[in-house]
């Protein structure tokens, strides 16, 4: 039982920045961000923050939002009024608390529905916003801030859900100190946090809100096996 995720991309001081911009931008817009790995939060150390800032919001100009029978079209509409209702009150709430949208930030009019939301590119999020807490699910890249590793990693961890995560790094230390205590099922490194593999065991950190459970090759048959044990003494 997987019951959604929160995500962060988080993004160190040494990482390649050009990288974790395309990233964070693929795994925000397939599906229209209506998958639950989806780039929800990045968290991004502010010696590099400018730079990655500059380097998303040059990687979403290929992102194009239109009919989605066109080939060229990458962003199609949202699945139903509720989910597009969620990423209003989410934007409507950034920005009551100061953040600041870079592109993007709402429907796009002259579409066939009100469900087709442009990409957006959200900076200065803070953490007590509704972009921060919850799951947004749709085409939105929200930057969080932090000042070292440790405020990086905390902020990355102020989770409820605890599904997955990724993080960009070019040391090997640091990610595997991510890959220990990030509290996510699955942590991604220098890929984006929506990659997945039919293969491996695919689920929510115990103790968090996501669910409980592993899918994912010899995960899932054990999950559904009821486990049994015979001792005999003859």
């Amino acid at each position: 039982m997987e019951c959604s995720g929160n995500g962060p991309l988080v993004v160190l001081a040494d990482a390649d920045v050009d990288a974790a911009a395309r990233a964070a931008v693929d795994g925000a817009y397939p599906c229209a961000g209506q998958v639950c790995c989806a780039t929800e939060r990045v968290v991004v150390h502010a010696d590099v923050h400018d730079a990655f800032v500059a380097a998303v919001l040059r990687e979403s100009e290929r992102v194009v939002l239109g009919d989605p029978f066109d080939p060229s079209t990458v962003l199609g509409p949202l699945n139903n009024e509720g989910v597009a209702a969620k990423m209003d009150r989410h934007l409507a709430d950034a920005r009551g608390r100061g953040a600041r949208v870079l592109r993007g930030g709402g429907r796009r009019a002259g579409m066939p529905t009100e469900l087709y939301y442009e990409f957006t590119v959200v900076d200065a999020v803070s953490e007590d916003s509704l972009l921060a807490k919850e799951e947004s699910f749709g085409p939105v890249v929200p930057i969080i801030t932090g000042r070292d590793e440790d405020e990086l990693l905390r902020i990355a961890n102020d989770d409820a859900l605890g599904l997955q995560g990724a993080v960009f790094t070019t040391s090997m230390k640091s990610a595997f100190r991510f890959v220990e205590e990030l509290q996510v099922g699955q942590v991604i490194v220098n890929e984006t946090n929506n990659w997945w593999d039919i293969t491996m065991p695919f689920a929510g950190a115990g103790g968090r809100g996501t669910g409980w459970g592993r899918i994912g090759g010899k995960w899932t048959l054990l999950d559904m096996t009821d486990t049994r044990t015979g001792v005999i003494s003859l």
